[in-house]
């Protein structure tokens, strides 16, 4: 599953050191908002700046672990943190994203 996570500055969220590039696995039991990694869905990314300000950082990111989904965001035990993206991205991603169902649904291109 596709996403958006973001961090405070240097890529930092929750204490944990994340890193571009990298996957991340953790053995806890996930659990939304408690444990595990959290991110939003691409089909939710303006949704991080519920949680994080728009001064954030943010990075595209794939689960491939356990995945819970919680209201608009979603855990998982293992995932990696892509490039990051800046905070206009986050619009084009989720628009992106709509399109693409749309026209599925449609059967047209736009």
């Amino acid at each position: 599953m596709k996403g958006v996570k973001a961090f405070n500055k240097g890529l930092k969220c929750m204490d944990f050191q994340y890193e571009e590039n990298k996957t991340f696995e953790t053995s806890e039991q996930i659990k939304p908002c408690n444990s595990g990694f959290h991110f939003c869905k691409e089909e939710h990314a303006i949704s991080v700046l519920n949680y994080y300000p728009p001064n954030s950082e943010f990075a595209k990111v794939e689960a491939f672990g356990e995945i819970m989904e919680h209201e608009d965001k979603v855990v998982t035990n293992k995932i990696n943190i892509g490039c990051k993206i800046k905070l206009g991205d986050l619009f084009k991603i989720q628009f992106d994203f709509i399109r693409s169902k749309v026209t599925e649904l449609c059967g047209k291109s736009t």
